[in-house]
């Protein structure tokens, strides 16, 4: 019997926003030719989605099922 990781998703959607910024930051160096900066700034946008992607199956193991409340 496992706890609900409850305090997961504002850390998650935290993540899948910078995520998103740094995917943005990662085009703007690659048109400003900076070819180092935008691959540290895939590998970091890469890192972050593996860590998303990790705290939401967390989540959805362990708290319960929504019922669809419609017809």
């Amino acid at each position: 019997d496992v706890q609900p990781l409850s305090f997961l998703p504002p850390i998650y959607a935290t993540i899948n926003g910078l995520t998103a910024v740094v995917l943005v930051a990662a085009v703007i160096a690659i048109k400003n030719g900076n070819r180092k900066l935008h691959e540290n700034l895939m590998k970091t946008a890469i890192a972050c989605s593996i860590a998303f992607l990790g705290m939401y199956v967390a989540y959805h193991m362990t708290s319960d099922s929504t019922k669809f409340g419609g017809e």
